[in-house]
């Protein structure tokens, strides 16, 4: 189980590649059956287990964490000896029959703890580098420290169609977190006071992240939990591996800056909140934005989280800032318990 830690994440965003005339054409890469998605991920070595949709996009929860599906985008996270990378002749091929081109891409994942038992292409950064570049015109790089946690990151930009539904900025977070607290890892264990995976999402707090979400949860069996939220345009998604010798949680949003705000809430807040839901012996913060979705310089993503809101229960061990040539930039932090 403690493979389930090595997450992978792809995310494509999409242009029309002509203007779309009808509401069918403008739903995109949304028109795509459940059966197609499913061939797709068997490529990647992941099947549906749930799927729940909005207004706005779809959401399935995988066997292997989680996919969401927009009418100009998808992003897939996937988990343990997965081939994600796989998916993307046939994911193109797809995209190309709904009348959409590539216009973003990025790939990233941390280091993997147990990188001997991947399968190509994810065999080493390099060897991932080598094939997204038979798709792409993009570049690799790495933010944070590579004798310790580490960040690798693949984009390639495009953006230069005219023909767009939406130019709202986004920005995503993610927090890979480690050595869990026993104690709260206790819950997603299916054992005899099990009630249900909704009951745990209640129980644990993982349902006041992001209050007002529409979340499809699974629990398995006989440890582990997957959930997706859908809040409005925004999607959340968690996953547990909570074995002693292998804990490990992931959480993945794009919320934004001004929806975060009418909950009273920001970035800051959201980090901290994730972290004493879980209390981990050590985590890491990643928040890939564009400086106009940030409204000022003052919260950019280089400033969004650090120690004073930790007090002295962890320490920052490193701390990564990427500025892209486009509008994007990227920061990585990791932290460590100190008691």
């Amino acid at each position: 189980m403690g493979l389930k830690a090595q997450k992978k994440k792809l995310e494509v965003d999409f242009t029309f590649i002509s203007p779309p005339y009808t509401k069918q054409d403008q739903q995109g890469l949304r028109n795509v059956s459940k059966d197609t998605w499913s061939d797709m991920l068997s490529l990647a070595k992941c099947e549906i287990v749930g799927q729940t949709s909005n207004e706005f996009f779809d959401s399935y929860v995988l066997s292997e964490s989680s996919l969401f599906v927009y009418p100009t985008k998808i992003m897939i996270k996937t988990c343990g000896t997965t081939t994600l990378l796989l998916i993307l002749e046939k994911l193109l091929e797809i995209a190309e029959k709904e009348n959409l081109q590539k216009s973003f891409v990025c790939y990233s994942r941390k280091n993997f703890n147990f990188p001997h038992v991947q399968h190509s292409p994810h065999t080493g950064f390099e060897d991932e580098v080598s094939y997204l570049d038979k798709f792409f015109e993009g570049f690799g790089f790495v933010l944070g420290p590579l004798e310790g946690d580490h960040w690798y990151t693949y984009v390639a930009d495009y953006n230069d169609s005219e023909f767009t539904l939406s130019n709202e900025p986004e920005i995503t977070l993610e927090i890979c977190m480690h050595d869990l607290s026993v104690e709260k890892m206790k819950q997603f264990y299916k054992g005899e006071n099990f009630k249900s995976g909704k009951d745990t999402t209640e129980s644990s707090g993982i349902s006041n992240l992001l209050p007002g979400s529409t979340i499809d949860e699974f629990q398995f069996d006989p440890c582990g939990y997957s959930m997706n939220g859908l809040l409005g345009k925004s999607y959340s998604t968690i996953h547990i591996t909570p074995e002693a010798h292998c804990s490990f949680v992931s959480y993945d949003t794009n919320i934004t800056k001004k929806d975060l705000e009418k909950m009273g809430k920001s970035f800051e807040s959201l980090i901290l909140q994730v972290i004493q839901t879980f209390e981990p012996g050590r985590f890491s913060v990643t928040l890939f934005a564009d400086d106009h979705s940030l409204e000022n310089r003052e919260t950019k993503t280089f400033n969004v989280f650090n120690n004073k809101s930790l007090k002295d229960e962890y320490k920052m061990v490193s701390k990564s800032f990427y500025e892209f040539e486009q509008s994007y930039n990227m920061t990585h932090q990791t932290f460590i318990k100190t008691q």
